[in-house]
Formats: structure tokens, sequence, C-alpha cells
């Protein structure tokens, strides 16, 4: 009997964001490792045609922006959920950074779901070391986590040029070797 194929996450709602497609969100998850794409780590992501304002009061303090993406995990289940809204009102003028959504939003699954808790506490300790010097909306461990994941895969010399201290990190526990 064969190993069985991991289910991967449901893609949906990106056929109306105007500037990606629900194939180009599945094509994107392909260059990943296996695991990262698996519905244990993300259960679906979807595209949701509005603006979302900030609401939430332990964020307001950081931002009075709008939210472009985010992650939840169902309780009950423990399955994780990705939710990415319009990035301005008139619509998504910007492909780039709905990917980068897309991808910061799948790294919360990952580090929640995928990282050890002794890899998280690595990335903690080399996260408190960086903040002071760059950085400064990334003041939590996960968030800089997901910065850097999206970045990882879109902007690959940037991450090895700029952020040397989390790049071997990322290539060896994160990405399984994989340079993009």
């Amino acid at each position: 009997m064969g190993a069985r194929r991991p289910t991967v996450c449901s893609v949906s709602g990106f056929d109306a964001c105007g500037v990606v497609t629900n194939a180009d969100v599945r094509r994107l998850l392909r260059q990943l490792p296996t695991t990262h794409r698996d519905a244990k780590v993300l259960r679906s992501i979807q595209y949701v045609d509005s603006v979302r304002q900030e609401t939430d009061p332990r964020r307001v303090r950081f931002t009075t922006y709008q939210v472009f993406g985010e992650y939840s995990v169902d309780e009950p289940s423990g399955e994780g959920h990705a939710t990415i809204y319009r990035q301005h009102p008139t619509g998504n003028p910007n492909t780039f950074w709905l990917r980068h959504c897309i991808l910061h939003e799948l790294g919360h699954a990952v580090y929640h779901q995928e990282l050890s808790g002794s890899d998280r506490a690595e990335w903690a300790k080399r996260h408190a070391n960086a903040v002071t010097l760059y950085n400064v909306q990334s003041r939590a461990a996960d968030e800089h986590f997901c910065n850097l994941y999206a970045a990882y895969v879109l902007r690959h010399e940037f991450v090895r040029a700029r952020f040397g201290n989390f790049y071997s990190f990322l290539r060896e526990r994160v990405f399984e070797g994989k340079e993009y």
C-alpha cells in the first residue's frame, strides 16, 4: 500500500479579486514544502472582496489601517483558516502585496501548527535580539516570522542579504533546504 497523499488546503474566492485566480494561488502553494499546504496545517484560504478595518482593541493600538488578511483556528477541530481581504477600496492594484499577504497568513499556520516548540523558542530568541534593529511593526515573534516567511519566497535574495541571522533558520528548519 502506497503512502497516502496529504490533503491540500482549499482555495476559494480569488477569481473575484482581479489580480490572481484560485489557480494562481494553488500554483503559489505548490512551490512550498508539502507539509505547509497540507490541510492539517491550513484547512482553507479564501478571498473576501471587501475592505476590513481593524477593530480588535488589542491591535488597534498598533495600527489604524485596514486588515489585509487574518488567520484563525477553529477551537473544536484545531483547523486553521486564512482570509484575505481587498487591498484597497477600489480593488487590488498590487499582485506582489496580495501574494505577500497570502504567504504571510500561511506563515501563521506554519508557525503555530508546523514548527516545533523548540523551533518557536529559537525563533523568539533570535527575534528578541533583532527587534530593536529593524522591523518595528513586527513586535511579536510570530508576526516577524510571517513577514520573513513571505519575503523568503517572494524576495529571497533580500532576506539573504538583510536578514542573514534568520535566513539559515528559514532555509533549514522551515523550507527544507529549498531556496526560491
